[in-house]
C-alpha cells in the first residue's frame, strides 16, 4: 500500500518496493557456544522480524550463529506476513563445501561467494539500508571495521552518497571499547561522519526497538524526508560521534 507524505510543498512517496529495497545486513558470531553468543543469537532473533515487519529485507552470511537465528526467524516473519522468504532474505554462504553443508541457512535467496574477502564485499555492498552487528569475536570485528572504513572512503569519494546507519549491540563493550580507542587515535575517523551515522547500544532492555527506530528513520531520510527533532534527540543518546565530541568537550572544559 502506497503512503504519501507531504512538507514543504513536495510530496514523498512510501512503497512496499522502496521498502524491500531497503536491505539491512545482519553480522554477528557463528559460534552458539558461550553466554555472550546466546545472547546474541536471542536478539538477532527478535530483531529479523522486526525488519521484515516493517517491510524491509535482510542479508547474512548464510552460517551460524546470529546468521542463522536472523535468516529462520525472519523468513518464519515472512512467512507469516504472506511473503516468499527468498524475496525477503538473503545469505552469502561461501562455495558448497561438505564440512559446512549442516550449518547453511535454506530458506533465502542464496548466492554463493568463492572466498571469505569476497563474501564480504557482498555483504557490505548488497546493504542499501544499514548495518546491524550483534556480538561476534574476531572475525565479526574484522568485519565491522571493515564496514566503517568502507563507509568513510565511499563517503570521501561521493559527498552525495545515501547514509546509512551502523548498529553496534554490543553487550560485552569489546566492540564499543575499541572503536572509542582507535576513534581516539586516528585522525582519518576523527569528524568523519561515519562515526554520525554509528550507534552502540550495550545491554539496554530495549536495543531491538532503539535499532528498528534507527532504521526506519534513515529509511525516511531516504525518501527525502527528515528526522524529527524528538526522535534524533533520542536516538544521539547512541550515536558514537556525538558521544566522543562531547566527552572532548568535557575534557577541554576541565571536567566537572
Amino acid at each position: 500500500m502506497e503512503k504519501k507524505y507531504e512538507r514543504g510543498g513536495m510530496e514523498f512517496k512510501d512503497t512496499p518496493e522502496r521498502r524491500v529495497n531497503f536491505r539491512i545486513t545482519i553480522f554477528g558470531t557463528g559460534s552458539e557456544k558461550t553466554v555472550n553468543d546466546k545472547a546474541a543469537i536471542k536478539t538477532a532473533s527478535n530483531i529479523a522480524p522486526k525488519i521484515v515487519e516493517q517491510g524491509f529485507s535482510l542479508a547474512t552470511g548464510g552460517y551460524g550463529g546470529v546468521m542463522k537465528a536472523a535468516s529462520e526467524s525472519g523468513a518464519v516473519k515472512a512467512k507469516e506476513l504472506g511473503f516468499n522468504p527468498n524475496e525477503r532474505i538473503l545469505a552469502f554462504p561461501l562455495k558448497e563445501d561438505e564440512n559446512l553443508k549442516g550449518q547453511e541457512v535454506t530458506e533465502a535467496d542464496i548466492v554463493r561467494s568463492e572466498t571469505l574477502p569476497k563474501r564480504l564485499v557482498h555483504l557490505i555492498d548488497e546493504s542499501s539500508g544499514g548495518y546491524i552487528i550483534i556480538g561476534g569475536g574476531y572475525g565479526t570485528t574484522v568485519e565491522m571495521l571493515t564496514v566503517l572504513e568502507t563507509r568513510r572512503i565511499n563517503a570521501k569519494l561521493n559527498p552525495e552518497i545515501t547514509a546509512r546507519p551502523i548498529v553496534i549491540i554490543d553487550e560485552s563493550l569489546k566492540h564499543t571499547d575499541l572503536l572509542t580507542r582507535l576513534a581516539r587515535k586516528e585522525k582519518k575517523l576523527q569528524g568523519s561522519e561515519t562515526l554520525d551515522q554509528t550507534y552502540i547500544l550495550g545491554n539496554e532492555p530495549q536495543a531491538v526497538d532503539v535499532a528498528s527506530q534507527i532504521m526506519e528513520a534513515y529509511y525516511q531520510k531516504s525518501i527525502g524526508l527528515e528526522i524529527p527533532d524528538e526522535l534524533n534527540d533520542e536516538l544521539s543518546r547512541y550515536n558514537l560521534g556525538k558521544f566522543l565530541k562531547n566527552q572532548e568537550e568535557f575534557n577541554e572544559g576541565g571536567g566537572i
